[in-house]
């Protein structure tokens, strides 16, 4: 299937987060912006969180190129035996950032981006992690039984197989 469903990846993130503790939450979308289903902006709200949108693509567009396991360009993806081209659609993305008071940026080639993100990131209030210690048994009487349980099949076997160690009842 074509295109990003953004009502799906709110609300997939919408339910991780509800689990979260953290004083402060953050998400980063990397996406041309396409968004096929036309997302509602009710749906694209996420709570105390900064959304950070970062643009990828051309407003010209490009072929999207398929790739194989080792990384290696291996022709272009198709859809019902079309090219697919995606386009970067900048009101869509943005509108996302905007929405969750967070920022739009555009990839560059330089990356110059990450740096701006990650500055953000180091200012974002920390929360205390949540450890506890626990205890953790851990089970050592495998050391001993294989030791045990090679000592008797030796017996076992020096018993019923040696004549030295062979017991006749007429004897006692």
């Amino acid at each position: 299937m074509p295109g990003t469903n953004y009502g799906n990846l709110f609300i997939k993130v919408k339910d991780m987060l509800q689990r979260s503790n953290s004083a402060s939450k953050m998400m980063l979308i990397f996406s041309d912006g396409e968004d096929l289903e036309k997302t509602e902006d009710a749906f694209l709200k996420l709570p105390d969180t900064k959304v950070y949108t970062i643009g990828v693509g051309t407003k010209k567009g490009d072929v999207v190129p398929e790739f194989d396991d080792k990384g290696n360009k291996t022709g272009v993806k198709k859809h019902n035996d079309e090219i697919v081209m995606s386009r970067l659609e900048e009101e869509n993305i943005s509108r996302i950032a905007r929405l969750n008071s967070g920022k739009y940026m555009r990839l560059s080639y330089d990356l110059s981006e990450i740096p701006l993100i990650l500055n953000d990131l180091s200012e974002m209030k920390k929360a205390p992690l949540d450890i506890s210690e626990k205890d953790r048994i851990i089970e050592r009487y495998i050391f001993f039984l294989w030791p045990a349980f090679l000592f008797l099949l030796i017996e076992t076997l020096f018993v019923n197989y040696s004549p030295v160690f062979k017991f006749n009842k007429s004897s006692m």
